[in-house]
This record gives C-alpha cells, sequence and structure tokens, in this order.
C-alpha cells in the first residue's frame, strides 16, 4: 500500500505523528509512505527518517505544484494535522478518489465522513493513527469502498457544479427573501 500526505512542512501540520504511525507499521507491511511539500521542518522530519533507517520507505519530494501531483499513482492519503480550516489537499485527494486517513480538527469532518470515505483519527494520536494505516494497507476492498466513496462525496459536495449549483441556490435565497421584505 502506498500512502501520500501533501502539506508544508510547518505548524499546525503534525508530520512527527505521521511519520511514527508509520514507522509502527513497517514491521508487518510492505508499505511506502511519500511526503510531498517543503517548509522548515523539513530537515528536522527527513533526519528522524535518516536516524530511523527508513528512508527506503518514506519518500520525500519537495514541493510539487498541486496540478503536477498524480494522487491517482498513490492507495491512500493521509493528513496529519493540529488544527486546519477545510484542506485543499483532502478534496484534491478525494477527486481522485483516494480513502483519506485524517485528523479530527477543524472542517476536516465536512470532508471526511468516518467509516464511509475514510477514517478520522485524534490529531497526535500515533497509535490509532497506526491501526488504521495498518487496516486499510491490510485490506484492498476496503480500500476500493472508501476510495469510490470520496470520489462520490466528492463530485456532491465540492465539485464546481455542485458549488456552483449551491451558491446560485443560496443567493436566490438571498434575493427572494430581501424581495419579500421590501
Amino acid at each position: 500500500c502506498h500512502f501520500l500526505s501533501v502539506a508544508r512542512f510547518q505548524h499546525p501540520k503534525d508530520y512527527k505523528t505521521l511519520i511514527n504511525s508509520f514507522l509502527q507499521i513497517t514491521e508487518t507491511t510492505s508499505s511506502k509512505l511519500t511526503l510531498i511539500g517543503d517548509g522548515p521542518l523539513l530537515p528536522d522530519m527527513q533526519r528522524i527518517v535518516f536516524n530511523r533507517r527508513a528512508c527506503d520507505r518514506i519518500i520525500f519530494l519537495g514541493y510539487q505544484a498541486s496540478e503536477d501531483i498524480d494522487y491517482s499513482a498513490y492507495d491512500v492519503f493521509v493528513l496529519s494535522s493540529l488544527s486546519e480550516g477545510l484542506p485543499i489537499s483532502i478534496l484534491e485527494a478525494m477527486s481522485s478518489s483516494l480513502p483519506v486517513l485524517a485528523s479530527d480538527v477543524g472542517g476536516v469532518n465536512e470532508a471526511v465522513v468516518d467509516n464511509i470515505n475514510g477514517f478520522l483519527f485524534p490529531a497526535k494520536d500515533v497509535d490509532r493513527l497506526s491501526t488504521l494505516m495498518t487496516l486499510v494497507a491490510s485490506d484492498p476492498n476496503l480500500r476500493s469502498r472508501l476510495g469510490s466513496a470520496s470520489f462520490s462525496l466528492h463530485q456532491k459536495k465540492f465539485s464546481l457544479s455542485s458549488m456552483n449549483t449551491l451558491t446560485t441556490d443560496f443567493l436566490s435565497m438571498i434575493i427572494s427573501s430581501s424581495v419579500h421584505l421590501s
């Protein structure tokens, strides 16, 4: 199973939890983890991976523009964070039919519905994330079900056409209510 995370290497992203969780599963799976992004904490995270002798399993690709990332080349998207709004990287992963494992912070639960299109875990919970990574790594049918749900949910709630419809409906409601108030 090939996991992907795309985010800046800076607070509030929590790469330490992600890396430590992944390192727990390397003894029982042949999974890989690709990390895309740059930032001030990148050298610290590279050092942790080097010191743990995991350079063959955890790959750092540095910064890539979102349009250059081939999400479909991966099996599962993971975002470990201490706080969030509504992460664009999760929406991009969902549009590519990836299941999502993400910290249950901020607006993440607007995109990730636990056990529907992925799994949520408490921030900083290395053991829970490790358990979830093992679960999805060991079950291709589960990954397929979650990934299909991700795509469907993205199309329903976050695609350009659905956002257009929601915005138009909202503006129509505002206009209609202001006409009735006159």
